[in-house]
């Protein structure tokens, strides 16, 4: 699932499809236009929906970063686990592990768990054999491109919802900001009550 499937589906409840449609499409905004004469007044307008689109734009990115952080701090923390080849004692920097890190979950060897501190932001833990350390973390996007596969069993069309709620919130529409966040909030609860009852039955 990538950025751009959820915002396609935002700017349709908004009401932004043709203006984004540039964007979108992968179109440069704020191009000049090298005709002149009759063609100034064109190339005003043109520059004028090309800046509105671009704000707009980047409302509904700052908007679904925000769903994003919601999301993994308050409904479902997203995990990951790396390896590292360490000798000895080790010292690695939290945002060399990655740039949002909520929390060390552990760290651990072919031997077992590894005990480990953390002091001004970096984790401080000795080993001598290669370690993994699996850790939460708040997804960032920051393109069209970029996949949002840590909710893909809520999908699209929910963070599009919750896009929506945040994009009004930021606009100062609360009415439509409060419906969309709560249509968001229950279609987020119903998609992980029914990933638990999957994932319970497997265990019967």
């Amino acid at each position: 699932m990538t950025v751009l499937e959820i915002l396609k589906l935002a700017s349709g409840y908004l009401d932004l499809d043709d203006e984004l449609l540039p964007i979108f499409e992968g179109e440069e905004t704020g191009s000049v236009s090298q005709n002149e004469g009759s063609q100034t007044d064109n190339t005003q307008n043109e520059e004028t929906q090309n800046v509105e689109a671009q704000k707009d734009f980047t409302k509904m990115m700052l908007s679904l970063n925000s769903v994003l952080h919601e999301l993994a701090t308050t409904k479902f923390k997203p995990k990951k686990v790396l390896s590292y080849d360490c000798l000895g004692q080790t010292v690695i920097n939290l945002s060399d592990i990655h740039a949002n890190v909520i929390k060390i979950i552990r760290i651990f060897n072919k031997f077992g768990n590894v005990d480990f501190k953390i002091e001004n932001d970096k984790v401080n833990f000795y080993s001598n054999v290669p370690v993994c350390i699996e850790f939460s973390y708040i997804p960032f996007v920051s393109t069209l491109n970029d996949k949002v596969n840590e909710f893909n069993f809520i999908g699209a069309k929910i963070l599009a919802m919750g896009v929506v709620g945040e994009y009004y919130l930021l606009s100062g529409i609360f009415d439509d900001a409060t419906y969309f966040k709560n249509e968001f909030l229950n279609g987020v609860d119903c998609c992980l009550n029914k990933n638990f009852h999957i994932k319970a039955r497997r265990w019967e």
